[in-house]
């Protein structure tokens, strides 16, 4: 999900995962959604209308997981504006990596897809090139190990401190 700034430069929000939803915003503040989603890879898409929605929202259980989305992705804003005001261009692309695998719907595996190093980039306020240097790094430390398109955490403990700015111990 993103939008643009005033003078036409995109910024990323963050990262729509499979099984995850956007949109929700606009349907309780009855108002056109204010950023856009592109499908980096084949993707299924299910659209709901408002009204339809709204029904939906009628429901206990709905609303609760509705506010359990929309409290997880605020969380998931404030860390990322919270990165991005990081000094060192290191720390930010790596904080911008731990974010999307904690959002990563295979948490639970040590084995995380990544978006792209252009919208990591975009994320971090760094160019592309950076990214593939931090990521480099990380695999020559032993952080992480590349598997095609993925990316294998192999010290989350240390990762989690280069995201912070923190020296690995």
């Amino acid at each position: 999900m993103s939008t643009y700034s005033e003078d036409g430069v995109e910024l990323p929000l963050y990262v729509v995962n499979p099984d995850e939803c956007t949109g929700e915003i606009s349907i309780l503040n009855c108002a056109p959604t204010v950023g856009n989603v592109i499908a980096t890879k084949g993707s299924i898409v299910g659209l709901l209308d408002r009204a339809h929605a709204r029904r939906l929202l009628s429901d206990p259980d709905v609303a609760r997981a509705l506010n359990n989305l929309i409290a997880s992705r605020a969380k998931t804003l404030l860390v990322a504006r919270s990165s991005r005001s990081q000094p060192r261009a290191d720390a930010r692309v790596t904080a911008v990596i731990e974010a999307a695998i904690n959002q990563s719907a295979s948490f639970d595996s040590s084995l995380v897809e990544l978006p792209n190093q252009v919208t990591i980039a975009a994320m971090a306020g760094v160019s592309r090139e950076t990214v593939s240097r931090v990521i480099t790094s990380l695999e020559k430390r032993g952080i992480v190990e590349r598997e095609s398109k993925a990316i294998r955490i192999r010290d989350r403990v240390a990762l989690h401190h280069l995201a912070t700015g923190r020296t690995p111990s």
